[in-house]
């Protein structure tokens, strides 16, 4: 019975540890992406209002 208590132990510290690695890496990747979402939201107001004087 013990040897069971330790081997679920281990797996939930390991899927804890896999949880958290997991949770670091998707939120750095969430930001990345809210960045490069701006960035093109910048630069297509930036184009549009060149377009835009361009026509005037």
């Amino acid at each position: 019975m013990e040897s069971w208590m330790l081997f679920w132990k281990v797996i939930f510290f390991i899927v804890l540890a896999l949880f958290a690695i997991l949770s670091v890496w998707v939120t750095i990747g969430g930001f990345r992406d809210l960045q490069y979402l701006f960035r093109k939201m910048e630069e297509e107001q930036q184009e549009a209002a060149k377009k835009q004087a361009s026509q005037t």
